[in-house]
């Protein structure tokens, strides 16, 4: 009676009535079942499905028997089976998306399930939270299968996940929707399987066994770390991953790709933590990365095993690289390495693997070629680095050591031996928030010289400190101190080649040698800081002029924003024993004995540098030139005047305060012996000048310079032409002057004279009157005043009113370039008669000489100022200068 009952229950529509009662829920389906003893089924081609709010599963199996519980499915809705004997089976599972994440690429990679649409929708209803959360109300089917053992498994298909192969599986599983869900334990045997992701290969020939295990959870509550918590896993598996570039995006932070040999992976899991007996073994013969652009190849060997130590259970892992090789984006390599390692241990919790992390990496037998910005290093680095992870926190040390780095820059090359660490100390790296709390670079033995010539610069030490450097944004906050120690410099060339511009100030020397320390700290893109160096037969140079001797430098910046490019500073500079040189040969052509300079710099706009904004202080003493020819490069081009013989001396004592708007000091120069010409007039003898600064306006950079005067002892003129003059002396004084600080420079100035006689002026002026004419001229014991003015390559006396013994002198003169005019009224007791001075010659005029006078005082100004530009104004005597 039993078996003519089930097997009419069986092979009718009775079970489908009775199980099939709510399809979208569970349907279950076979192709032929029957019964024998009660209880035992068995069955061709069976079908189960079932879906919740949540997942759509399938499950498939060829050939099963099976003991089952009837009242359990006539009166529990419950598929309770006590042992699954099956053969061919394949389990399929989807989860239900928001339709906006159903992609066509990621539903065609989903498994079809008969019976369901193809694009497993969730519900866009609210759930029935009855059913949900009232026992009362739910009616769902229940599947549990115990002792099942279940042969040639050849699919098991969850979402993206595809794994086939030729597998026995044997366990049990519970599935109470809605409610509970408990799997195994479940053992895996796997044979030639293959693991893949949306229609990519992932692992292949995996074979091996696994055990896993899920401790009852309730789907309605649980989160991602709970499931994973709730599996207990053992395996011992081996395979291999075809290309890790087939790995999904979300697996692979990584641009990572290359092989894998998966020699052992032996998982020890429970409660999401590893356990003892967990044994990774993997080979990667190319693995390929790429950083920020950067490739980075190798072939790789890992082991990560979980074993106890002093610290506890912890997973130890070691990973070797044989021919390493770095490249730059879309560039050769960087780095080339023989061997390289990376050993230390970490949490075995999988959801915070980095929590406990110790690690030391080293790079041995490397090659480097680093190239930016025109600058080039190769060396042979050995490179060291520990680490550790504890929390959110971080800490670390990394050490460069090469002996032999080559630095090429331009046309320089250069050799040293470079020892680099830096530490952290508390990085708060999910953050990225990275800072090095001690940074030094330490370069020894350097030595540079420019490509094709001898010896340039050997610098014993170059150290760099900087105990904090905030990576993200290093004018944050940064602190750095540079020592250079024991330089000497053979030929500043190799210097030279590394300042930005050509053609300026260039760094000389002459055998010299150099020591010097900056110390600086940034605070918000603030920097201030200081200077200190000292330098012997070290000094600067240009075309025209190489200065060199025993310096010291001390500096002081208060602040300097990078923001709106402001400075505030103050700098001291003090040469002794200074040499001056015209040319790179020959003995000194100028000295001083001690040359100081100090300027005190508020607020400076480095875009628009002006002296207004600071306090300057020159002391010369000492100074000397053999050959006072040399002083005409120092002479603006084109000027009317020459050096041609004589020595100089000197010394200044200046203090400037734009601050104050005050000038203050004087400058002594004195010429023996010396030429000077003229224009075609040549004049000979003593001359000594005394500038004497009065005071300072800023605003108009110009330097109040009254109260110089000019001494001229034993002159003697001549011309080509007749008019000569030998044994003459004068003084001239500067009743009002501006100087103007520009380029070209400027002088304005009322002038008073008190000379012997006018007979130098005459040869100056007349070039071609006869001797006899201007013996008349001379006017003994002369003195007067005039309006002196000198700009660039132009030259101006206007207004001049001189008076000698009966003679009287009034005029103007005016030399621009080559041409020249001038015109003066000599009067001579009841005489009187007018001279005039141009390009062609001199000439008389006897009669209305004033308006005469004035007529070729007006063209005298029209031939200076000829060129549009207009001379700075002097204040007339007796007003008050700034």
């Amino acid at each position: 009676m039993y078996a003519i009952a089930v097997n009419v229950f069986l092979s009718t529509s009775l079970f489908e009535r009775t199980v099939n009662a709510t399809p979208d829920s569970v349907f279950i389906q076979y192709e032929r079942a029957w019964s024998i003893l009660p209880g035992r089924v068995h069955t061709k081609k069976l079908w189960i499905r079932g879906k919740d709010s949540q997942v759509e599963w399938a499950l498939e199996l060829d050939d099963c028997t099976f003991d089952v519980s009837f009242l359990d499915l006539a009166t529990k809705k419950k598929f309770h089976v006590t042992r699954v004997d099956a053969e061919g089976i394949a389990f399929r599972l989807r989860r239900r998306i928001p339709s906006p994440a159903a992609t066509a690429e990621y539903v065609a990679a989903l498994p079809p399930i008969p019976g369901f649409a193809p694009i497993p929708v969730r519900p866009a209803e609210a759930p029935d939270l009855r059913e949900r959360w009232d026992d009362a109300h739910w009616r769902l089917w229940t599947i549990h299968l115990e002792n099942v053992d279940a042969r040639a498994w050849r699919e098991i298909w969850v979402d993206t996940l595809r794994i086939e192969g030729r597998n026995r599986l044997g366990g049990s599983f519970y599935l109470k929707p809605l409610r509970e869900v408990i799997v195994g334990p479940v053992d895996v045997e796997a044979q030639e399987t293959r693991v893949g992701v949306g229609g990519r290969s992932l692992v292949e020939r995996v074979e091996g066994t696994a055990r896993i295990a899920m401790r009852r959870f309730d789907p309605r509550v649980v989160d991602d770390a709970g499931l994973v918590r709730s599996i207990e896993l053992a395996t011992d598996l081996r395979g291999e991953v075809p290309d890790l570039a087939h790995l999904p995006r979300s697996m692979r932070p990584l641009e990572v790709s290359g092989p894998v040999h998966v020699g052992r992976l032996a998982l020890r899991i429970d409660a999401g933590t590893l356990r003892e007996g967990t044994d990774v073994a993997l080979q990667l013969p190319a693995f390929g990365v790429v950083v920020r652009d950067h490739r980075v190849r190798a072939a790789l060997e890992a082991r990560a095993r979980a074993r106890r130590d002093d610290g506890g259970l912890a997973l130890a892992f070691e990973i070797g690289a044989r021919g390493l090789v770095a490249a730059a984006p879309g560039g050769p390599a960087i780095l080339r390495a023989g061997e390289a390692s990376v050993a230390g241990r970490t949490s075995t919790d999988l959801f915070d693997l980095l929590g406990d992390l110790r690690a030391r990496a080293a790079v041995r037998d490397a090659e480097t070629d680093l190239r930016a910005g025109g600058l080039r290093a190769r060396g042979h680095p050995t490179i060291e680095a520990s680490f550790e992870v504890n929390g959110e926190r971080a800490r670390g040390t990394l050490d460069v050591r090469d002996d032999r780095l080559h630095l090429s820059f331009r046309d320089v090359d250069a050799a040293t031996a470079l020892a680099a660490h830096a530490s952290v100390r508390d990085w708060a790296w999910r953050k990225d928030d990275l800072a090095v709390d001690d940074a030094r670079v330490d370069l020894r033995d350097l030595r540079a010289n420019v490509r094709g010539r001898g010896a340039g610069v050997a610098i014993s030490r170059i150290g760099v400190r900087a105990p904090h450097v905030a990576l993200a944004d290093p004018l944050a906050r940064l602190d750095v101190a540079v020592s250079v120690a024991g330089a000497a410099v053979h030929d500043a060339a190799p210097l030279n080649a590394l300042l930005a511009k050509e053609g300026g100030a260039q760094i000389v020397a002459n055998d010299g040698a150099l020591d010097a320390e900056i110390r600086a700290s940034v605070v918000d893109r603030v920097a201030r800081g200081t200077l200190r160096a000292h330098a012997r037969a070290v000094g600067v140079g240009g075309q025209a002029l190489r200065v060199l001797g025993e310096i010291d430098v001390a500096a002081s910046v208060d602040r300097w924003s990078f923001d709106d490019r402001r400075v505030t500073f103050a700098s001291r500079v003090i040469v002794a024993d200074l040499e001056a040189r015209f040319d790179a040969r020959g003995a000194p052509a100028a000295t001083a004995k001690r040359v100081e300079l100090t300027a005190r710099i508020d607020d400076l706009d480095t875009r628009s540098p002006s002296l207004r904004a600071g306090d300057y202080e020159l002391r010369v003493s000492g100074a000397r030139l053999d050959d006072a020819r040399r002083l005409d490069a120092l002479l603006p081009p084109e000027t009317f005047l020459a050096i041609e013989s004589g020595r100089a001396e000197g010394s200044a004592e200046l203090a400037i305060s734009s601050r104050r708007r005050v000038a203050r000091g004087s400058v002594a120069i004195a010429l023996r012996d010396a030429g000077l010409r003229f224009h075609e007039t040549r004049l000979s003898g003593d001359f000594d000048v005394t500038t004497k600064l009065s005071g300072f306006d800023p605003d108009r950079e110009t330097l109040d310079l009254r109260g110089s005067r000019i001494a001229l002892r034993n002159v003697a003129a001549s011309t080509e032409a007749s008019l000569k003059t030998a044994a003459w002396h004068g003084e001239v004084d500067l009743l009002k002057a501006d100087l103007r600080i520009g380029d070209p420079p400027a002088i304005d100035a009322f002038v008073q004279l008190h000379a012997r006689d006018a007979s130098p002026i005459l040869a100056l002026v007349l070039r071609d009157m006869p001797e006899t004419f201007g013996d008349l001229l001379r006017a003994p014991e002369l003195a007067g005043q005039a309006r002196f003015t000198v700009d660039g390559g132009r030259f101006a006396v206007r207004d001049a009113h001189a008076r000698g013994g009966d003679t009287t002198i009034r005029g103007s003169y005016a030399v621009a370039g080559e041409r020249r005019h001038g015109a003066c009224l000599v009067a001579k007791g009841p005489l009187a008669v007018g001279l005039a001075v141009d390009d062609r010659g001199t000439t008389l005029r006897f009669w209305r000489l004033e308006t005469w006078l004035r007529e070729q005082g007006a063209a005298v100004i029209g031939l200076f100022e000829s060129n549009g530009v207009s001379p700075p104004r002097a204040p007339a005597p007796g007003a008050r200068s700034r």
